[in-house]
């Protein structure tokens, strides 16, 4: 069984959740708590939290300034920015445009896989989302994945809710690949179509045989 969780933990939970702040960067409120449990029990008490804390302006200014100093960019961010995370602002400095010329290759991309191994313990992800989340390139992340591909591994193949194409979700740890659904039938596709265009056009009623059902119940 484990530790259960007092009123005061609850309570902080609450706090973080109403106040938009980002659970990750509250670990220190909750000693002897994983990421991952305080995720799973916020969850079933209807907490949510911002993935990301957005930058004001002062910090994408002091940002700029980490990057024009001569000392290595965690040492200029203990300074400038003691509020932000490595990860953040490596991913806030992309976004930005903002590069360090003598940083390139293998090396310059470690920074992006820590930032996915962050994101994937939260959920599993595509790499569309990944490189939002990250704050990287499509490129990076998916040549990231494949530096690593044996620490990671295919969950499930969601469908874009705009385009309905499918791209993996990637999941934390080595294990079996979620196989692709096989594509959907050309008959199936146009009976799809067509009743996405009368529940549009308001002559399709999708409740109407619930309540034909529930009246015949009734009648008996």
């Amino acid at each position: 069984m484990g530790k259960r969780w007092s009123d005061e933990e609850i309570a902080e939970l609450k706090q973080i959740s109403e106040s938009g702040l980002v659970l990750s960067e509250q670990m220190h409120r909750f000693p002897g708590r994983t990421f991952y449990a305080l995720k799973t029990f916020a969850s079933k008490r209807g907490f949510s939290f911002r993935s990301t804390t957005d930058w004001t302006e002062e910090e994408r200014a002091a940002l700029r300034a980490v990057y024009a100093s001569r000392k290595s960019i965690k040492a200029a961010a203990r300074d400038l920015l003691p509020n932000r995370t490595y990860l953040a602002i490596k991913g806030e400095a992309f976004r930005l445009g903002i590069r360090v010329k003598h940083r390139t290759g293998r090396v310059g991309r470690s920074w992006v896989w820590a930032g996915i191994e962050q994101a994937l313990a939260e959920e599993s992800l595509t790499v569309a989302q990944l490189a939002e989340r990250v704050g990287a390139s499509l490129t990076s992340v998916t040549t990231a994945i494949e530096l690593r591909r044996s620490e990671v591994h295919i969950g499930d193949w969601p469908r874009d809710a705009v385009t309905g194409r499918r791209s993996a979700a990637w999941e934390l740890g080595a294990g079996r690949d979620a196989p692709r659904p096989a594509p959907q039938s050309s008959r199936l596709k146009c009976r799809q179509q067509r009743l996405k265009k009368r529940l549009r056009a308001g002559t399709l009623d999708p409740f109407a045989q619930m309540r034909s059902q529930i009246n015949s119940l009734v009648a008996a």
